[in-house]
């Protein structure tokens, strides 16, 4: 007798049945105020029902942001019949993560993705763990000392280059300048240097000449 051929949402109707509810971590475990349900606690308790029924999950990062500590990310999730790829629904979510060095993406997708199982399958699903009860800071962080070299290499030790900067953007020294505007002010200065045939404007500089080579 030949085998049913079940597609993809009654794949996911049969691991649905066999995974109905998850159990939150306590919250002194882990020294958070609430229980949550973990992305490793999700992915692992779907793993072997998803390979016994034949069903992929393929996440995609289809949009990312950064601002300040905080990474933003819309994740898609297809669920894939294994037996007919062409048979598969798309799963949408949203994930943030707060981190202050490089964690803030993997944090985000972690989140996303994640959210994506719990919809999916109607899993209970817990506050977001990989907050990590940090603060969200709305304030970009100050350049760290490779990028305040490169601004400084850019600038070229000219007094009239740093008083613009300093009049433009209200700082008293390099390491002054936010994250979220080294970009614009790394490319301004290029487009700047680029134009070598080009006669600056005159601008007032009240930076007295030691506190200007102070910031170098």
């Amino acid at each position: 007798m030949t085998k049913e051929m079940r597609n993809v949402y009654q794949r996911i109707l049969d691991i649905m049945n066999e995974v109905q509810y998850l159990y939150k971590v306590d919250k002194a475990a882990k020294g958070l105020p609430y229980k949550f349900i973990s992305h490793d606690k999700v992915s692992g308790a779907l793993h072997m029902p998803m390979v016994k029924h034949g069903l992929l999950a393929l996440p995609d990062v289809i949009e990312f942001e950064q601002e300040g500590n905080r990474s933003r990310v819309k994740v898609k999730v297809r669920f894939v019949n294994a037996d007919d790829p062409k048979d598969f629904v798309e799963v949408h979510s949203y994930g943030f993560g707060i981190d202050p060095q490089d964690k803030g993406p993997g944090k985000a997708i972690s989140y996303a993705t994640k959210m994506c199982y719990l919809k999916c399958f109607m899993l209970e699903s817990g506050e977001d763990p990989e907050r990590d009860n940090i603060d969200y800071n709305n304030e970009d962080n100050l350049i760290n000392e490779t990028q305040a070299k490169t601004l400084q290499a850019l600038i070229k030790n000219d007094k009239d280059t740093f008083a613009m900067l300093s009049k433009e953007y209200g700082i008293k020294k390099i390491t002054d300048i936010t994250t979220n505007k080294y970009g614009e002010i790394t490319t301004a200065l290029k487009l700047l240097n680029s134009k070598v045939q080009a006669t600056p404007a005159p601008i007032k500089n009240n930076i007295t000449d030691e506190a200007y080579y102070d910031q170098f």
